[in-house]
């Protein structure tokens, strides 16, 4: 059934004009590393080559109308940036079916286009320091398959147009043209959105104006901080606004906003009302909420739940799943620090993101329910949900799409059991959360790499945990323990014996609990066969989550030849 479904699936995707081609190639898996191939083109589009890196983005100016009857878009796109070395050639990403009509710029250029490539070649270098601005005119229909695109397009009970955009992992030049590198974020950005008459618009950032006239409604909404480029988003529906008061952890005061479909008011309403609760515990575990200038509002978009910067996208599911909490919405509210203000320099450690925002998810839950509910939440919502599949750590320098196959699903759960694992073995409650807090100083509006993360944790944990990261987040297989409760022949005395399984380093660093009845034994395994005296008549239990990540088997099982 499975391979019907993929091969359908690929057929679709075939059928579609090939658009959606560079998605195959997650199936096409390198022997050593459980990670997919890339050709030239994919290091071309997602490095930060000479004809990237030769400029910095400072400003996108985004002016579009949306027609959702045609579910097309027009409009232009106006990039402000710094010239960092001389170059003759700029490349851009835009996906084929939009169409450019005409490009501006005060030095003369040509443009050219490679699939959703988009070079602009001027007639002499752009040279170093100098700042130009370049203007984009396009227009067209973004591409959709299976109801799946840059824009989400639906109707809501009443028929009225409502719709959404998304970018992260698809490729924001699938929406407009753009610099798609997440090491490259604009210092601002404006979005001037031009909708049929009727709808309400939600956009990042401040609304400047807004002006109905002919039949069109056009909005103004002003970003004044920088931004991930996927983040930058609109949202049009028959909204209804409501306001909830929040108090932040300076004592401050401030409105969060809600923009609801007007069918859905009375249960967003009594759903969104434990927001200020977790919005205070989320401040208290990271800071200050990083965005108050661009304020804080949530969306109810066309599909499940987007992290924009400030303007968070969340589905129409109004239900209470964990406690009582709706942990998407704790995970997006977290992505405001994990993944917003610390963005990942690179997709291949978009772990970063969605690791710690899922792991944001326990500790919320801790604050507001108690460490018992952290433990459970840690079993039941993310031990048991792990693949080990595909490393978490994807390639680097290519547009690695960790949503186009389950297997890269890891990046959540497992990122998260990472952290719970770094934790719990650093036994300095403490200690670790003042990490996680100080990281956000440190890093604040920022883009890091994996390896500066880790550095930076391993500087400030006083623990030697680099083998954890290295086989958590380099390594599809788990940490295997191999143990085994042995009773003598007249059950008068009782042995555990264990030891990290073949596969694991023998001096992996990993203490581990083991519940005999009312006693925590604490283990250290190694790769060599170790035995420990046990009480008689208890329960014998192996718990690996409350000792962090790893999987157990037998002692001496037999192995599959």
């Amino acid at each position: 059934m499975i391979r019907r479904i993929l091969f359908l699936s690929v057929l679709v995707v075939v059928l579609a004009g090939c658009k959606y081609t560079p998605f195959l190639k997650y199936y096409n898996l390198d022997k050593d590393t459980d990670l997919p191939k890339f050709k030239k083109h994919s290091f071309l589009s997602g490095s930060n080559n000479s004809m990237r890196s030769a400029y910095d983005v400072t400003q996108y100016n985004w002016d579009v109308a949306v027609f959702p009857e045609k579910k097309a878009i027009s409009g232009s796109m106006e990039i402000w940036m710094d010239i960092t070395q001389n170059q003759d050639t700029l490349l851009f990403d835009l996906q084929r079916s939009l169409k450019i009509d005409s490009v501006q710029c005060r030095k003369p250029l040509k443009y050219k286009r490679k699939r959703d490539l988009l070079y602009i070649i001027f007639e002499e270098d752009a040279q170093a320091d100098e700042s130009l601005e370049i203007t984009f005119y396009y227009h067209g229909k973004p591409p959709n398959i299976m109801g799946e695109g840059p824009i989400i397009w639906k109707e809501d009970s009443n028929g009225k147009p409502w719709f959404s955009t998304q970018t992260e992992g698809l490729g924001v030049g699938h929406l407009f043209p753009c610099k798609d590198l997440l090491i490259d974020e604009p210092e601002e950005c404006s979005i001037r959105l031009d909708v049929p008459e009727g709808l309400v618009a939600a956009c990042n950032g401040v609304l400047q104006r807004s002006e109905t006239k002919k039949g069109r409604t056009i909005t103004e909404w002003k970003i004044n901080n920088s931004i991930n480029i996927y983040n930058i988003s609109f949202n049009a529906g028959d909204f209804v606004k409501f306001e909830l008061p929040y108090t932040d952890i300076n004592s401050e005061n401030h409105e969060l906003e809600f923009y609801v479909l007007r069918e859905n008011e009375d249960a967003a309403r009594k759903f969104y009302a434990h927001t200020p609760q977790v919005m205070r515990a989320t401040e208290e575990l990271f800071g200050e909420y990083p965005w108050w200038n661009d304020g804080l509002k949530f969306v109810e978009s066309t599909f499940s739940a987007m992290e924009h910067q400030g303007c968070i996208a969340m589905g129409s599911e109004y239900e209470i799943d964990w406690e009582g909490l709706n942990t998407t919405l704790v995970h997006e509210i977290a992505h405001e620090w994990w993944g917003n203000s610390i963005t990942a320099s690179d997709y291949a450690d978009v772990w970063l993101h969605e690791g710690l925002a899922t792991y944001a998810e326990s500790l919320v839950a801790e604050k507001l329910y108690g460490y018992d509910n952290y433990l459970k939440y840690c079993r039941n919502q993310m031990y048991w949900s792990i693949f080990n599949k595909r490393p978490i750590q994807k390639v680097h320098n290519v547009q690695y799409t960790s949503w186009a196959t389950y297997a890269d699903g890891d990046i959540y759960n497992k990122g998260a059991m990472l952290m719970h694992t770094l934790r719990t073995q650093m036994e300095n409650d403490e200690l670790f959360m003042s990490i996680l807090k100080n990281m956000q100083l440190e890093f604040r509006d920022s883009t890091i790499s994996s390896a500066e993360f880790e550095a930076y944790f391993l500087e400030h944990c006083e623990c030697e945990f680099q083998p954890i990261f290295d086989r958590m987040l380099r390594k599809a297989a788990p940490p295997e323990l191999a143990y085994s409760v042995f009773l003598s022949e007249d059950k008068s005395a009782a042995t555990l014996k264990y030891r990290w399984e073949e596969g694991t380093p023998s001096d992996y660093p990993l203490k581990v609990k083991f519940i005999a009845g009312d006693e925590v034994i604490i283990i250290e395994p190694t790769g060599m066969e170790q035995t420990t005296v046990l009480p008689i008549n208890v329960d014998y239990k192996m718990q690996p989550w409350l000792s962090g990540y790893f999987t157990t088997v037998p002692f001496n099982r037999k192995k599959k030849k």
